[in-house]
This record gives structure tokens, sequence and C-alpha cells, in this order.
């Protein structure tokens, strides 16, 4: 049996946000020094990265049946594809390995792995002193761990760290409120990939 071969389900229960999931993983680039490249490469990077996840979470979404593994060929939009296995519990807990064979996104050609998992995070905090208010709420923490190679508008190797916190898995929109970014993009600190770094503000400031 072709274990490549799925029935698609209904994925009713799947939050409209999880087929939205477009832009986010952290990467060190630079032939083999994650030093090398500046927080706005490594956001290159990263935003055509996390489009090519999103697809790819979409399709294995709308054709592997919920808590079972599955595994599926997927075309990237710019061409290439990524083999897409792993297993989907429900909308907020899922484990995703991608393996990127010349998927272009953005003007950016990937290579390599990228491992992806997500799992919903309850925080409660019953307190016996009545003057100190009972807590509960409840994130979505996505893990990125893996190794690309980049061509195109940016070269050079990929390692990826990192772990976002949101009230809702996503793919894109990192830098809203509520959410939080840990860990390093190709070198660099996260913070500085996503909500931008502080050096190249003053540069542009200075040319102004």
């Amino acid at each position: 049996m072709d274990s490549r071969t799925t029935t698609p389900p209904s994925h009713s229960t799947l939050s409209p946000l999880l087929l939205a999931l477009t832009l986010v993983a952290p990467f060190g680039c630079g032939d083999g020094d994650d030093d090398d490249v500046q927080p706005r490469e490594a956001e290159v990077g990263w935003t055509a990265t996390n489009h090519a996840v999103a697809r790819g979470h979409q399709n294995f979404a709308a054709h592997v049946v919920l808590a079972t593994d599955g595994e599926i060929q997927v075309a990237c939009e710019g061409g290439g594809s990524m083999l897409v296995a792993g297993r989907m519990e429900d909308g907020n807990a899922f484990t995703l390995d991608l393996d990127f064979d010349g998927c272009v996104d953005d003007d950016v050609v990937i290579d390599g792995t990228l491992t992806v998992v997500a799992n919903l995070d309850v925080d409660v905090d019953i307190d016996d002193d009545d003057d100190d208010p009972d807590h509960a709420g409840a994130a979505v923490v996505v893990d990125y761990d893996g190794l690309l190679v980049f061509d195109g508008d940016i070269e050079g190797s990929c390692s990826i760290d990192a772990s976002i916190r949101a009230g809702a898995v996503l793919f894109e929109g990192f830098a809203a409120a509520g959410v939080s970014v840990e860990g390093s993009i190709c070198g660099n600190d996260a913070d500085d990939v996503i909500y931008g770094d502080d050096d190249d503000d003053d540069d542009d400031d200075d040319g102004m």
C-alpha cells in the first residue's frame, strides 16, 4: 500500500487561522557561519520559508485524516516541491516534517529540512489568597527546528531554532500584540528579525 495515498477528510474543526499559517521560521544563513547574515536578509528567508510552510500545512490538513500519520508531496508556488510528513491531532496540535527540494517562494529557492511542532499550552494559576484573582489562559506554542539552504534573492545555509507563542497558530503577523518570540534566525536574535533591528532603524534615521 502506498503510504502517500490518503483519503481527504472533512476538516470542519480546523481554525481558519490554521489555514492562514504563513510567515514564520527562524534560521541561520551564510556559508556555515550564521553570524554573516543580517536581520533583514534573514527576514527575506524567514518570510519565504513560512509562505511555503503555510502551503504545506494547508495541503496536509486537506488530505490527511486527523490523528493519523500521513505523507504528501506538495508543489511550491514558484516551482520545486516539498515532502510533508507528520500527524495532526487537531487544529492546535500537530507535528510536520518538511523536506524542501528546490522549493521556490518569493524568488527564494529553499532546500533542506524543517520540523514544525505545535501544542496547546494551558496556564492555570489558582491562589488561595482572596486578594489575588485566579488566572486561567491558553496559548499555542509553535517550535521550529531545522537546517535550510537558500539561493536566489538570498544565499547561504540557514539553521533554525525558534519558538512562537500566540493565541492561535499563525505563520505571519508575529509582530502583533500578544505574540512572543524566542530563539535565533540566521544567527540573529529572532526579535531583531521579526520586530526590526534598532541599528538598522538608526541607520535609516541618519540617512534622512
